[in-house]
């Protein structure tokens, strides 16, 4: 009882690709007071990707707390003409755009990798558009 769980799912749909989150809380009748909150957030790029959320949901107390968000942003093309203006190509413009959607995520991890993920994302975007 009086558990505490976050759940943070963060997708990046490029073209021709499908996300699909299915999460399951499930809370017990004796869980007095349990607290979850699960979060969803999609990033597209491309004309035909899709991202879809299913929360499964079982609450067996009635003293518990719920909550589920889900977030679908697109990456437009005004952010990578605004960004071009400034001097980025557009792959950079792309990697700057999801290493930001990302940030909250490689922000936690060890200081090594911080520095390696901006350029591993870079490489794979350059590898895209060539």
């Amino acid at each position: 009882s009086y558990t505490k769980s976050y759940i943070i799912s963060k997708s990046i749909s490029l073209n021709n690709s499908l996300n699909i989150f299915r999460g399951l809380v499930y809370i017990k009748p004796f869980s007095y007071k349990s607290y979850n909150y699960t979060e969803c957030s999609s990033l597209i790029f491309g004309n035909n990707s899709l991202t879809v959320t299913i929360p499964y949901i079982k609450n067996y107390n009635n003293t518990s707390y719920v909550k589920q968000e889900a977030f679908v942003s697109k990456i437009e093309i005004i952010y990578l003409f605004l960004l071009m203006q400034r001097g980025l190509s557009i792959s950079e413009s792309i990697s700057l755009l999801i290493i930001g959607f990302c940030s909250d995520i490689y922000n936690k991890l060890p200081f090594e990798f911080n520095l390696e993920i901006p350029i591993l994302f870079s490489l794979k975007i350059k590898d895209i558009f060539n």
